[in-house]
């Protein structure tokens, strides 16, 4: 007993080598004229499954997904009865690193079931990278698609035709493709769906068609970037009537309006990420806006008719930016007042501009300012060097779009 030295168990040398197949017990890779069946892969050594969603990928997509199950050393691909397989064409089963083996995790090493509905297996390769357009860097686990449909929306409506993803070095490899044109696509899936269906989604494309044959170089650079988010209403606001107050998540542009019914004139004014829409509407109809980008966005504004009355008893015309009183006046620019509501009308007799100390009566040149929907008077005139002017707006003078007048006398002194 003396002569035994302690020591601790080392269980031998780290288990290094992947599972392999059995191929006695293995469904034949690479069929033609492959007819539906169950397909088993089994392997020399006790296995686990992980991740199947991500990490297994069938080429061209199959719908609805087959059933992958592990019973002891076997992993069995079951397809449901809705499954039809298209015709000639070769379909490729990747399992990237969802099977390992039960005490290491050592992971087969480019594992694939590849099998074709027609005579023979298509054998073009499309390789490439993907990086991130400002960093430069390597993007992984992203979606290289080709698409035989070439059409620019089929990203956004269609499941590809062959992909793969990329790798932690942004490196990518779709095998067993066939010649033909297709259109190309990288997308950052963040949904799971195949689709360039969310805002958050990054994406790449060729700007020509790949056109594959045996002797074609398909190596491809796509750079991954995220595109503008789509227009979208934050906050609508129609507490007073005659005005929808709507704020956007970015500057609305290039936008187009529809009536239901017919509306009379609209004004609109556009102030940075947000619009003004102006109206007014003495009936008790129930009218409608539709406002559109495009074709990728369009959004309903009820226009609220009810509160017509209320508001005529209430409301004011009312200038806005007459301060201070006294206002130094550029040289060659017109003077400009800014008024609460949209101006129908203007009275000039009414609209005075006094010169000096004399208040000399001078004839300006107004206008309204359609720009702001026709909200600002501009009083253009030659204005003299360090001269007082007194522009003086009587009551009634300015009548807005509802048919209301300015009560009170509007007096702000310009120095030139």
């Amino acid at each position: 007993a003396a002569c035994a030295n302690t020591g601790t168990l080392t269980g031998g040398e780290k288990d290094t080598r992947p599972p392999q197949l059995d191929s006695t017990q293995t469904t034949p890779n690479f069929q033609t004229n492959f007819e539906k069946q169950t397909i088993e892969l089994t392997f020399d050594e006790w296995i686990k499954l992980e991740d199947i969603v991500n990490q297994i990928i069938v080429s061209p997509p199959i719908e609805p997904r087959p059933n992958i199950i592990l019973k002891k050393k076997t992993v069995r691909i079951e397809f449901e009865p809705a499954v039809l397989f298209k015709e000639n064409v070769t379909y490729t089963i990747n399992f990237g690193s969802s099977i390992k083996d039960f005490t290491e995790g050592n992971i087969p090493e480019d594992l694939r079931f590849v099998f074709s509905t027609g005579d023979y297996i298509d054998s073009l390769t499309v390789t490439g990278v993907v990086k991130d357009v400002i960093k430069k860097e390597p993007v992984k686990d992203v979606l290289v698609m080709l698409y035989d449909n070439t059409a620019d929306s089929v990203v956004r409506k269609e499941r590809p035709f062959y992909f793969a993803k990329t790798n932690k070095e942004g490196q990518f490899r779709i095998r067993n493709v066939r010649a033909d044109t297709f259109k190309v696509f990288a997308l950052e899936d963040q949904n799971l769906n195949y689709r360039f269906d969310a805002a958050n989604e990054r994406i790449a494309f060729m700007d020509t068609l790949l056109y594959l044959n045996d002797s074609s170089r398909n190596e491809l650079d796509l750079a991954l970037f995220l595109e503008d988010s789509p227009l979208e209403i934050k906050n609508k606001n129609q507490k007073v009537y005659g005005i929808v107050k709507i704020t956007f998540n970015q500057k609305p542009e290039d936008l187009t309006f529809r009536y239901k019914p017919l509306l009379p004139t609209l004004l609109f004014e556009y102030e940075k990420d947000s619009l003004n829409i102006w109206y007014n509407l003495d009936t008790l109809t129930n009218w409608s806006l539709i406002i559109n980008q495009d074709t990728l966005w369009s959004d309903t504004i009820a226009l609220d008719t009810s509160g017509f009355s209320q508001f005529r008893k209430t409301a004011k015309i009312q200038a806005t930016s007459i301060v201070p009183n006294v206002i130094t006046q550029h040289p060659i620019l017109p003077f400009s007042v800014l008024f609460n509501h949209p101006i129908q009308n203007i009275d000039s007799a009414s609209i005075l501009l006094l010169k000096d100390t004399l208040r000399e009566r001078v004839t300006p040149t107004l206008s309204i300012d359609t720009k702001k929907a026709r909200r600002q008077l501009d009083v253009q005139h030659t204005w003299t060097a360090n001269v007082l002017y007194e522009f003086i707006i009587l009551p009634n003078a300015v009548t807005d779009i509802f048919g209301l007048s300015n009560r009170d006398t509007i007096t702000p002194t310009i120095y030139n």
